[in-house]
């Protein structure tokens, strides 16, 4: 009686450390794209340190008050960003509410539909604003200083653009095609033509962005640095989006009715991790533009 009392014991220990593996099971399709962004980046790191082997590097000596003066403009200036700072975490925290609406209703047979409306309908709406904001934007920058950049094309981006435009190029074909779908045809077609949009545009909007710098006459009033803050925002809430919710099966019912389940799965396995590089990859572009292109530096003074 000791014994089989004993076993059972061990038996049900055994059984409650299954939380851990329950626990990494059901994380490990929200961590996949986090693999796929680390292989990228690496392979583009590697490829940059293998065709820079074997050139000559260039030194420049700068003097001890050079330094402190250029230590002044590296200060973070945060002028000229209030609006676009108050619209992108307007955005920012609309995604993040409608994601949370959406794991609590996409379980529950009676708002699945609801879920996924919600959702959809969110991403239309931050993409077509952004559409919005990306044009008046090249108004405001196209009075900016050029330079010319040294930088070469952004593969990243391109390679991971290009994993948007699939994505939602199956979107417009299962929404024109699909005979019995649980959404209205409408909103999938302009959900996928509306993100189309809006990557072109963003690419465009940033080669354009990395030509210009702001001049002494512009310093006060840094035009465009506004949408360059919502856009910030708005792509990394759009990556918060894609990480958690977009990887779920059952936010996409009718491509997945269209497709099939392993044709579908299959797609989003190769197109998502890169939809969820280009956001996060575009955050940290549009950081960087924001601190670099409108600060004075010591030799624009020169």
């Amino acid at each position: 009686i000791h014994s089989s009392t004993h076993n059972s014991s061990q038996t049900d220990e055994c059984q409650g450390l299954d939380i851990l593996g329950d626990t990494i099971e059901n994380s490990s399709v929200y961590l996949f794209p986090f693999i796929i962004e680390y292989s990228m980046i690496g392979g583009h790191i590697i490829y940059n340190m293998w065709k820079n082997v074997g050139r000559r590097p260039t030194f420049v000596m700068i003097g001890e008050s050079e330094t402190k003066k250029e230590r002044q403009y590296r200060r973070m200036d945060w002028s000229s960003s209030a609006i676009g700072l108050f619209l992108g975490l307007l955005a920012l925290v609309t995604l993040t509410i409608t994601l949370i609406l959406y794991f609590a209703l996409v379980n529950q047979e009676n708002f699945h539909l609801i879920a996924v409306l919600i959702i959809n309908v969110n991403d239309t709406i931050i993409n077509a604003l952004m559409v919005v904001a990306i044009i008046i934007g090249f108004f405001q920058i196209r009075n900016l200083q050029f330079v010319q950049s040294e930088n070469e094309h952004d593969i990243l981006m391109i390679i991971s653009a290009f994993g948007i435009f699939l994505y939602a190029g199956y979107t417009v074909i299962a929404g024109y095609l699909s005979v019995d779908s649980m959404e209205p045809v409408i909103l999938i077609i302009v959900n996928g033509i509306v993100e189309l949009i809006q990557v072109n545009l963003q690419l465009l909007f940033i080669a354009d962005l990395k030509q210009k710098k702001v001049s002494e006459i512009q310093q006060t009033r840094k035009p465009g640095r506004q949408i360059v803050t919502f856009l910030v925002f708005c792509n990394l809430g759009l990556w918060i989006t894609y990480n958690f919710e977009i990887q779920k099966v059952n936010a996409t019912p009718d491509q997945l009715q269209f497709y099939g389940f392993f044709p579908w799965i299959i797609i989003q396995r190769i197109t998502l991790p890169l939809c969820v590089f280009f956001r996060f990859h575009s955050t940290v572009v549009f950081a960087e533009l924001w601190k670099n292109v409108y600060i004075i530096r010591s030799d624009q003074n020169s």
